[in-house]
């Protein structure tokens, strides 16, 4: 008779700390996610606006092309003067990811999550084009 409730007790205080440690998990799974997302808008942000740089010093007529991965949840885009920014959720809350460049630019990203590829140009009046 001991024994058996020796082996419920075990099982029971397994039951316990299964119970404990999967909300745990979970949010370790959930906050290891987000910031996946938020690290991989940050890699598409500099990589447009280092690349357009590196196109601006070229001259104009030059291009470049790159390839970017989108992540999910992006909510919209924009490219404003130097500025790349991609808008994203992160911890229920709108928040964007941006990046300056030295040079101004025009276009649009993706905001479907994907992998693209982005041409960007010189073009005569002095701006980079982004285009996919």
């Amino acid at each position: 008779m001991a024994r058996a409730q020796a082996s419920m007790e075990y099982l029971l205080i397994l039951a316990l700390a299964l119970i404990l440690l999967i909300p745990i998990i979970a949010y370790l799974f959930q906050e290891t996610s987000q910031s996946l997302r938020i690290n991989q808008a940050k890699d598409v942000v500099e990589t447009v606006a280092k690349t357009a740089d590196i196109v601006y010093a070229l001259g104009p007529g030059n291009e470049r092309t790159i390839r970017v991965n989108i992540p999910t949840g992006i909510t919209n885009q924009a490219i404003v003067g130097t500025e790349v920014i991609l808008y994203t959720n992160y911890k229920g809350m709108e928040t964007d990811v941006h990046y300056s460049a030295k040079v101004s630019m025009s276009g649009d990203l993706p905001t479907e999550p994907g992998i693209y590829t982005l041409h960007l140009t010189l073009n005569s009046f002095g701006y980079v084009e982004v285009t996919y």
